[in-house]
């Protein structure tokens, strides 16, 4: 750290490669100098844009779960109707296509799972964010906005990291092997 005297009253303060002019007497503590100014408004505006994405992604899955509460019944409904059209003909090919269907819903379901991973990736950056945007303005430090005590509870540091899309994945796998497994044994068995 180097600091080198002006004559209007300011010092010059240069630390790791950045120099900052300030003024003669002011006290700075080093380890929280701050490297941009804080601008209230740029930071409310980027939480505000976190969020609304925090609460895309996770409508995203929510979709998706959704879809296949839908999808699932209706296959195996579809089946039986199929199986009524063809129950004294050819049930070779309706084998076939109950395990195609099968394998075409764990196809689904990979793929699926594959993009709620790549969502919690993305949601888990921006919990990141915006716990940073929460530091910056100390809102974990006790008696910085309230005497004796914090804004955000130190739990908060955690958000965006949570574990309820592996529930969904749960969820989401049990409806696809349930399926599949009536799907090929309807198929094999001819109920």
């Amino acid at each position: 750290m180097i600091i080198g005297r002006r004559d209007n009253g300011t010092r010059r303060l240069e630390f790791k490669g950045k120099s900052r002019v300030i003024k003669q007497n002011t006290i700075l503590n080093i380890s929280e100098e701050r490297i941009m100014p804080k601008n209230v408004d740029f930071l409310k505006k980027l939480h505000e844009i976190s969020e609304n994405k925090m609460r895309w992604h996770s409508d995203i899955e929510y979709r998706l779960l959704k879809m296949f509460i839908i999808i699932n019944p209706a296959i195996i409904t579809a089946i039986f109707g199929i199986y009524k059209l063809i129950e004294n003909g050819d049930t070779n090919n309706f084998q076939i296509l109950t395990n195609s269907i099968a394998v075409f819903l764990i196809i689904l379901t990979l793929t699926i799972t594959i993009k709620i991973y790549a969502e919690h990736r993305t949601y888990h950056n921006i919990g990141q964010q915006i716990v940073r945007i929460w530091e910056y303005f100390d809102l974990f430090k006790n008696g910085v906005y309230l005497r004796n005590d914090t804004i955000m509870d130190e739990k908060a540091k955690t958000y965006g990291k949570g574990l309820g899309y592996i529930w969904t994945l749960l969820i989401l796998w049990a409806m696809t092997l349930t399926t599949a497994i009536i799907l090929i044994s309807f198929g094999c068995f001819k109920l």
